[in-house]
């Protein structure tokens, strides 16, 4: 298995987890849940789901498809949307870490600040590694052919 295909399938468990852990703490009663998330103005719930959705159907997608270039651009366009998220979180002035896993931390015994740390590693992972194998894949892609030797016969 070369490295852009485990990097898409490992890139789809990550996502498939992260997912879920939102779907899991969306079904929940934390308060935090029913508060305003401050970039989209819905609630955390909601954001929990809708974003929950997108990552499992994407995970599914790195997971199940044989299609690594197509499995790279969903994960550059995801984990790009965190970064943006993030960026817009301290645009706001929010500074609290992120609930990306809801309330789920607190089932795992997981302070807020390390899974925070955590989601930070992930989406360096997921950022990092997607653009990397997207420009390896396109370089590939764009190479002229070699045209074959005859041994010096033209």
């Amino acid at each position: 298995m070369n490295w852009a295909k485990y990097f898409a399938r490992s890139s789809g468990f990550l996502l498939l987890m992260t997912g879920i852990a939102k779907l899991i703490s969306a079904g929940g009663s934390a308060p935090v849940l029913k508060y305003l998330d401050p970039v989209f103005r819905l609630s955390f719930r909601e954001i929990f789901i809708i974003v929950g959705i997108i990552e499992v159907l994407i995970a599914l997608v790195c997971i199940l498809s044989r299609q690594v270039q197509l499995c790279c651009k969903l994960v550059a366009w995801m984990a790009s949307n965190f970064l943006l998220y993030r960026f817009c979180l301290l645009w706001v002035g929010y500074v609290k870490p992120c609930n990306c896993l809801g309330s789920l931390t607190a089932s795992i015994h997981l302070s807020e600040r390390t899974a925070d740390y955590l989601m930070k590693f992930i989406l360096t992972y997921l950022l990092f590694g997607s653009y990397s194998f997207l420009f390896s894949l396109r370089k590939k892609a764009i190479q002229p052919p070699t045209t074959p030797d005859f041994g010096g016969v033209d």
